[in-house]
């Protein structure tokens, strides 16, 4: 959440984490997190390590893109998009 929109209240809920296909360094990381004024959103990033600080975040989905200061997945050259079937993958752990 340290890459949350000043101003959003974000606070984390709960997470969970594949790791994506053909990459020995990349993770795909659903976040459930609730903002002020809105209902609990989840948004999907992309992870070189699962520790606080540890490594290179990217946004990748709507929510993520819209509520986090992370560069966008889809404009850099590992190009991630939304549709990645890893994120759904990402989104199902959450249940």
């Amino acid at each position: 959440m340290s890459g949350a929109n000043a101003g959003i209240g974000a606070k984390f809920l709960k997470a969970s984490a594949v790791k994506s296909p053909g990459s020995d360094s990349v993770y795909i990381v659903a976040v459930k997190f609730s903002a002020t004024g809105m209902a609990n959103q989840v948004g999907v990033f992309a992870a070189t390590a699962l520790t606080n600080g540890g490594g290179m975040v990217l946004a990748i989905d709507g929510p993520a893109k819209q509520f986090s200061t992370w560069p966008d997945a889809d404009k850099t050259d590992v190009a991630i998009s939304g549709d990645d079937p890893s994120v759904a993958v990402a989104k199902a752990c959450l249940k």
